[in-house]
């Protein structure tokens, strides 16, 4: 209500994109700064994160739950490379856990990104991975 997310908001796109937020043109930069400078962001962020829980545990109550459902996993290279941390080490775990939710998935590691801006310096991974999911239909 003081206006103080209209000088966070800029700072949190800066953080999570790194140097994603380059890449972005310049509309789209101010458009994500504006959006992320709203309150409701913030709540609705907040809501993900508590549905996604719940979400997670739905979809790995049993291996193979998805059945034969395409699932491709894509990993950021950020979680695979470099200082190898504890947070990194428990998303090998993770991520091979997810990868029994269906008996047709695979996993893809994105270069030249890390989990936040893959969308935004990787479109492309995402279209194909897209793409591949339509072909296995």
């Amino acid at each position: 209500r003081v206006g103080l997310l209209r000088w966070i908001g800029p700072m949190v796109v800066g953080q999570l994109l790194g140097e994603g937020k380059k890449a972005l043109p310049p509309a789209d930069l101010e458009a994500l700064n504006a959006f992320a400078s709203q309150a409701k962001d913030y709540a609705t962020a907040l809501r993900e994160a508590e549905a996604g829980e719940a979400s997670f545990s739905q979809a790995k109550s049993a291996p193979g739950s998805l059945g034969a459902m395409p699932l491709l996993v894509l990993t950021a290279d950020w979680w695979v490379t470099g200082r190898q941390s504890g947070l990194k080490q428990g998303s090998v775990a993770l991520r091979q856990d997810m990868l029994t939710w269906s008996s047709r998935s695979r996993e893809v590691i994105v270069e030249g990104c890390t989990h936040a801006n893959l969308p935004v310096m990787r479109p492309d991974a995402v279209a194909q991975a897209v793409n591949w999911v339509i072909k296995q239909q």
